[in-house]
């Protein structure tokens, strides 16, 4: 007879007729036995014991005695070798003795234990699933860590539980990858490596975690550390080209279509300095929006996502601008062209987008871009309000002020102006009711638009708050890994 650590019975051995005669490995069940004792046993896989020594329960080949940083733990060798047979706990309990005490970290004497230098906390998880057959992970504990635990147990992260499946996966572990990648995509669950099967996969993933991850290396750290102080050089650039003071004035001398005649124009640039800084600024952004785009695996997938979109707005304009030099076409020589000079004003305003090329080195701003994309329901009902209460008050105000001296209210846009700036709050105080009907309307207005705009406050905010510890904990949630770049195609 074999009792645990609790006093419940753990195995049984009975004697029959010798043609009956049959030693069971009872657990998990129900046998009844002739002397009316109940046992446990599974029937889903019994092991017949060949130790003539089972009735001892310190018996090293019966039980699995270890010792995890001074906590004790038990387990039985059949229960290790049907759980996982491969892990390590599995090939430990195979073991010779001496080569157990070669393995583990030490062995105690006094208490028949191997002693690993591991923490207790974490083995837990470890004796759990060996127990009962099902890997959870307590949310206390660092993912990251968790991970390292498993690795080092050798133990297969499919596993985990579904109520616990993580959302990462070891480019290593096989028999992990082979369970990802048999479900479905819409799981959330599956995650390849997008450059496997291209030409020069190695290359171009160590490429990628370059550009894109700057957290892998420090290489990786210089390369956006370089990237960050040019998009800083090149917005301050543009700043500071718009004070006189740094512009360098000079007189052109250009045709007039409409005067049929030439003309003088006072054009202004940078000076120098600043201009060599755009011009180095621009190749660098080249160069690393080029890198980027010959490298990733799926170029359809890649020109559509919003940071390669303002990549592309920070060097058109530059380019633009060169084109029309080497066609001749100078500034002054546009302005004769409405449509031209307008376009052109509208590409130069873009350069302004550089600012956002700080959005792909900062887990705030991301966090940001994901708040305002899962806010949008939000967003529209706080637009649809605002819209509905502009149309109702402007109206009134109009019409309560129309008939009134030198009312400033000429039509309802005008109202629906004075409406936008009175319920935001803002009060340019540029056009004012007169009437006592129309600063009635104006107070309910002011009133309504505080309302309204504090509605979806307390959403959007949870929703950032929400976004923000998923990006900074790395939360195990089933869900897809949606990354930069798609399969090739």
């Amino acid at each position: 007879m074999a009792r645990n650590r609790n006093g419940s019975l753990v195995g049984y051995s009975v004697q029959l007729p010798e043609k009956h005669s049959v030693d069971y490995v009872l657990r998990n069940g129900e046998l009844k036995l002739p002397e009316e004792k109940l046992i446990c046993c599974d029937y889903s896989a019994s092991y017949p014991l060949t130790s003539p020594q089972m009735d001892d329960e310190n018996n090293e080949d019966f039980h699995l005695l270890l010792n995890m940083g001074g906590s004790s733990f038990r387990l039985r060798n059949v229960t290790v070798q049907y759980r996982c047979p491969d892990s390590f706990l599995g090939q430990f309990a195979r073991m010779s003795h001496e080569d157990r005490v070669a393995r583990c970290d030490g062995y105690l004497e006094l208490t028949h234990e191997y002693y690993f230098e591991r923490t207790a906390r974490m083995f837990e998880m470890i004796f759990d699933f060996i127990s009962t057959g099902h890997l959870h992970r307590p949310s206390d504990l660092c993912p990251d860590r968790l991970m390292m635990e498993l690795d080092y147990w050798k133990i297969p992260r499919h596993f985990f539980a579904p109520c616990c499946a993580p959302c990462d996966s070891s480019a290593g572990d096989e028999d992990n990858q082979q369970i990802d990648q048999s479900l479905p995509i819409e799981s959330g669950l599956f995650k390849g490596d997008e450059f496997d099967g291209l030409c020069c996969a190695a290359d171009r993933r160590a490429i990628w975690q370059l550009v894109e991850e700057p957290s892998s290396s420090l290489s990786a750290k210089c390369f956006a550390i370089i990237s960050i102080a040019m998009v800083i050089t090149s917005v301050g650039g543009l700043i500071l080209g718009s004070l006189p003071e740094l512009q360098n004035h000079k007189n052109v001398t250009a045709f007039s279509l409409s005067l049929s005649a030439n003309r003088t124009d006072l054009e202004s640039e940078p000076i120098l300095a600043l201009q060599y800084a755009e011009f180095v600024c621009i190749v660098w952004f080249t160069f690393e929006f080029t890198l980027r785009f010959f490298i990733c695996a799926h170029k359809c997938s890649f020109m559509r996502e919003a940071l390669n979109v303002i990549d592309v707005l920070t060097i058109v304009p530059f380019y633009a601008e060169l084109g029309l030099q080497i066609a001749g076409i100078s500034a002054s020589s546009m302005r004769e062209f409405k449509a031209l000079v307008l376009v052109m004003r509208i590409v130069r305003v873009m350069r302004v987008a550089r600012v956002f090329k700080l959005a792909r080195y900062s887990s705030g701003l991301k966090s940001f871009g994901t708040t305002v994309k899962t806010s949008l329901p939000e967003l529209s009902m706080l637009g649809l309000f605002l819209v509905t209460a502009i149309i109702f008050f402007s109206t009134l105000m109009y019409f309560a002020e129309k008939d009134e001296a030198n009312s400033q209210f000429k039509s309802i846009p005008d109202a629906c102006w004075w409406c936008v700036i009175t319920m935001t709050t803002v009060g340019y105080g540029d056009i004012t009711p007169k009437t006592l009907f129309g600063k009635v309307i104006a107070s309910f207005a002011s009133i309504s638009g505080v309302l309204v705009l504090a509605f979806p406050i307390t959403m959007i905010v949870e929703n950032f708050s929400k976004t923000y510890e998923s990006t900074d904990k790395k939360d195990f949630k089933a869900v897809r890994r949606h990354r930069r770049m798609g399969r090739a195609f």
